[in-house]
């Protein structure tokens, strides 16, 4: 009794909810409709109903469902600007309620298609062009308004505050294999020290959000999720693993259980580590992907290259960060301007063979 809820495709004027897993930063924007229609594949078994959840502009799904069906569609209403995310779970004639679907993808019910948020900004100039934010606010400079940037820029030698909460230092990243079909890999490694220096380091509970953008937009954007290894669906030999102060994920299988276990959804993830070495050097991460199949290679020369690693995992980069990312959090810049920890600008080397960018290292301060 298990209704498939994955993607959301627009069809003969509906919303239907089947297929594969969908990237967790995709949307479904509706322009110049406030009301849609969203339907799923029928539960197996004798059942009465469903059971819809509502998920509204990225908060919690609450705990009753918004609304009871008897067959398997709803339509939903909701003003221009705000989103809506769907789970749903068949009962019985008993009540007896079954599992829930995995997420749909999130629905943005916009006034126009160039201004999808609907706060006068047009996308292409609007830095969170799918949540509302009119004062266009950047704390940090990076591009990303501050309304849906999991973290803003503080330097390592600044007062850790909270939020926002960055203090990154000593980072590498490396980019090789670039022109080789299969893909890249890519690590990266460095220390900062979080905002709020008491707070437990706890991956296995909250999951881990990484970010790696050029000037041209996200290059990998993915959340590592929360299973001990050994409990994941995908392969007993995926999940957070600890030793001491150091907390490992490890992938061999990959996917994630977060996306339904769908071949190639773990981004060329192999291992990410967490060793917490407050209060005196903060925490070191040390992250290996590869292979993986960039959008395209980095942009280079480096105009603007940012690293964004937080203790949390957001349904889409697109909704305002959880408040889960203000205690943990790191956000590099590397991009070519002085740092202000050392007045110098980080050093980053491409290497081409035939005009083909080969590999990429950056160093940090």
């Amino acid at each position: 009794m298990f209704p498939l809820i994955r993607t959301a495709s627009a069809v003969a004027g509906a919303l239907l909810l089947l297929g594969e897993a969908a990237p967790a930063w995709s949307a479904i924007p509706l322009v110049g409709k406030t009301s849609a229609t969203l339907a799923w594949g029928a539960a197996a078994g004798l059942v009465a109903g469903y059971d819809v959840f509502v998920s509204r502009n990225g908060a919690d799904y609450l705990s009753e469902p918004e609304r009871t069906v008897s067959v398997p569609s709803v339509t939903l209403s909701a003003s221009f600007g705000s989103s809506v995310r769907v789970r749903v779970a068949a009962f019985d004639a008993e009540g007896q309620r079954g599992p829930l679907s995995p997420e749909s993808e999130r629905i943005l019910f916009a006034r126009s298609a160039s201004d999808l948020d609907g706060d006068g900004i047009d996308n292409g100039a609007d830095s969170c062009p799918r949540v509302a934010n009119a004062n266009q606010a950047d704390a940090d400079g990076d591009g990303i308004g501050d309304v849906c940037d999991p973290c803003t820029g503080r330097v390592w030698s600044a007062v850790p505050v909270r939020p926002p909460n960055q203090n990154p230092r000593s980072a590498r990243i490396r980019f090789s294999d670039l022109a080789k079909a299969v893909g890249a890999k890519i690590t990266l490694t460095g220390t900062f020290r979080p905002a709020m220096p008491s707070m437990d380091l706890a991956p296995w509970a909250s999951g881990v959000h990484l970010r790696i953008a050029d000037v041209l937009g996200a290059l990998i954007d993915l959340d590592v999720p929360t299973n001990w290894i050994g409990s994941s669906a995908c392969g007993s030999h995926d999940g957070w693993s600890r030793r001491a102060n150091v907390w490992t994920y490890t992938n061999r299988s990959g996917a994630l259980d977060s996306l339904v276990c769908a071949p190639g959804s773990a981004g060329g993830l192999q291992s990410v580590s967490l060793s917490d070495r407050r209060p005196g050097d903060g925490i070191h991460y040390s992250i290996k992907l590869g292979p993986v199949l960039l959008p395209r290679p980095p942009a280079t020369p480096v105009r603007r290259l940012r690293v964004t690693l937080a203790l949390g995992t957001r349904s889409d980069p697109d909704e305002a960060a959880p408040a889960e990312f203000d205690g943990l959090c790191s956000e590099l810049r590397l991009d070519g301007n002085p740092l202000p920890e050392t007045g110098r600008a980080p050093n980053c080397r491409p290497s081409r063979s035939g005009g083909v960018l080969r590999t990429l290292s950056c160093a940090g301060p």
